[in-house]
């Protein structure tokens, strides 16, 4: 009897245990399904928004190279002169400096209302150096649809080129060069004077959009045809038969990913790239097989496992236990998706906040570079005066060489405000200056920081003559150096730790050297020492700035050399200048 009893209870519970173990799984299984789409989806909008803006940056980089050269000074004196041979150097260097900021940059040219090339730049591949067009070589690009849409523009109008292989008298260029051109017309005090265009090498930047870890990434036209596809050898299918389009690729999902600017679907999420041209690109990312496939089989595992954990071990609660673990999950979904959809937005903020802050902070760091000295130096001064007034012992002569003091410091202060905010349109004049007065003067300004880190100074100046330079820009290349010189001894010296200043004359050129015995500039970082941004003084929060700064003022602007040497026993910085710098007038 108890027998029998017992098989119909353990019948009574075993079956309806099963059906509810089936209905959990099932549900957990959805509900698990439902949560990878949700994440899909959300990982899908944040990288196809990344992209879009990775793909911004990269036209707005090629525009702003375009505005600098279309406001250089040079540009101005030449086109003025009516294309003079003696100012189309100048003209020339501009555009070669432009072009070799950026390897991608495959050609800066300037083209006249007739139509005829003036200038051209031109670099072959992304690797090769770029090289002036002779005068003989430039052609007429009258009849060429860019031309003649970019010279009817109004002044500060763009015109950009589809994203498209470089096709030249009609025949695709081998091997595939695929680029971008933009262009704007030149206009001055309401005179036409032609256009400016630049071709940028895109491949960099289709490889760059390619790279996922979760997605194969393709860019499509409006007709469905593949710039970019998940396999090289299907790019550029609107040129290269090869079977492969939108259409054949995700044929139920093609019509929809084309008719709507922003597209999910099962495994894919499609967005349009919003650029400034008639171009209507889009955007796909497909989810890669195997994440598809571990994502399904994990949904699985866990339903099948948690259909039978209910259902052998939790038989007297099933009820219970449902609705405790709807609730779970419920609780959980809804904490996943809150966490998601903020650190979306938190994502968003900072990638609109980040071009602001960056030209932001670079002023402010190199303005509190260049002032805490001078600042220093006031303190100190007004410091002296209270005591000596508090004592009575405060003489005429004395407070007037100390507001002499204050007043210099004043002005070295203003002339650096000034010269960070007119740096790359500086309206400033050459002047007769005294090379040993500049060290001298640094030395002072520098003199707390030197003294108090028992730092000795080792001067040899020679005979040289005064040279015609901008002398406040000097002296911030050699402030700058000098203070590098000090935090290198500060952090790394035995011994006695020194800085040695000499002043040479050599063919005509006035020559600076500022050196130190500190342990030197490590081997592998050598060849980054003057790029912006590289820096090693993460403890003193150094900004990657001063040193890259300094070349750009010494080479740019004083028409000199700036080189170093540096060994385990020390570095040595060699400024070169000229005897006079060529004037460089504003508009």
């Amino acid at each position: 009897m108890f027998r029998r009893w017992q098989k119909r209870y353990y019948l009574a519970f075993t079956l309806p245990a099963i059906i509810m173990g089936a209905i959990v799984a099932t549900l957990f299984y959805t509900l698990l399904t439902d949560s990878f789409n949700q994440q899909i989806l959300q990982q899908g909008h944040t990288e196809s928004y990344a992209k879009t803006q990775t793909l911004r940056e990269f036209i707005d980089h090629a525009v702003r190279s375009l505005n600098i050269v279309e406001l250089h000074p040079a540009l101005h004196a030449w086109l003025r002169s009516d294309f003079a041979p003696e100012e189309t150097p100048a003209a020339q260097s501009l555009f070669k400096t432009v072009i070799d900021l950026a390897p991608e940059f495959a050609q800066l040219r300037f083209i006249d209302t007739q139509g005829n090339e003036r200038i051209l730049i031109n670099r072959e591949t992304i690797d090769s150096p770029a090289e002036t067009v002779e005068d003989a070589k430039l052609e007429s690009k009258g009849l060429r649809n860019y031309f003649l849409r970019s010279i009817a523009l109004e002044e500060g109008q763009l015109w950009i080129s589809a994203l498209d292989l470089n096709i030249e008298n009609g025949l695709i260029e081998q091997p595939l060069k695929p680029v971008v051109r933009i262009s704007k017309p030149v206009i001055i005090d309401g005179v036409r004077y032609g256009i400016l265009v630049i071709n940028v090498f895109i491949q960099p930047l289709l490889e760059q959009l390619s790279m996922s870890s979760n997605y194969h990434v393709y860019i499509i036209d409006k007709e469905g045809e593949f710039l970019l596809h998940k396999e090289k050898r299907y790019n550029w299918s609107r040129y290269i038969p090869s079977g492969q389009n939108l259409h054949t690729v995700f044929p139920d999902e093609a019509e929809a990913i084309l008719a709507h600017p922003e597209y999910t679907g099962k495994n894919v999420h499609s967005h349009t790239l919003d650029l400034p041209n008639d171009e209507e690109l889009k955007l796909l990312l497909e989810l890669k097989t195997d994440i598809a496939g571990n994502n399904h089989y994990t949904a699985l595992a866990i339903a099948f496992i948690s259909g039978i954990v209910l259902i052998f071990v939790l038989l007297p609660f099933v009820n219970i236990a449902i609705i405790r673990r709807s609730n779970l999950i419920n609780k959980e979904l809804d904490i996943k998706l809150k966490n998601q959809l903020y650190e979306h937005r938190r994502k968003d903020n900072l990638l609109l906040q980040q071009s602001k802050m960056a030209i932001m902070g670079e002023m402010l760091s190199m303005i509190a570079h260049q002032w805490r000295q001078p600042l220093t130096s006031i303190a100190a001064i007004a410091a002296r005066l209270k005591l000596t007034s508090s004592l009575d012992a405060l003489k005429q002569e004395e407070l007037d060489q100390a507001c002499d003091d204050i007043n210099e410091i004043s002005q070295y202060l203003s002339g650096t405000i000034n010269d960070f905010r007119d740096f790359f349109r500086p309206k400033l004049k050459t002047e007769q200056t005294s090379v040993p007065f500049i060290l001298d003067k640094a030395l002072m300004m520098l003199e707390g920081l030197i003294t108090k880190n028992g730092i000795a100074v080792n001067k040899t100046y020679a005979s040289v003559d005064t040279i015609d330079t901008y002398a406040n820009e000097l002296l911030q290349v050699v402030l700058n150096l000098i203070k590098n010189a000090a935090d290198a001894l500060m952090e790394n010296t035995s011994g006695e730790a020194s800085i040695a200043v000499s002043l040479t004359q050599e063919n005509g050129s006035v020559v600076i050297s500022i050196s130190d015995n500190g342990c030197g500039i490590p081997e592998e970082v050598q060849a980054h020492i003057f790029e912006p941004y590289f820096t090693t003084k993460q403890e003193m929060n150094g900004t990657g700035l001063g040193l890259y700064m300094s070349k750009v003022i010494i080479e740019d602007h004083l028409e000199g050399t700036l080189t170093f040497h540096s060994t385990p026993e020390g570095t040595a910085f060699t400024i070169t200048l000229p005897q006079e710098v060529t004037p460089k007038e504003v508009q």
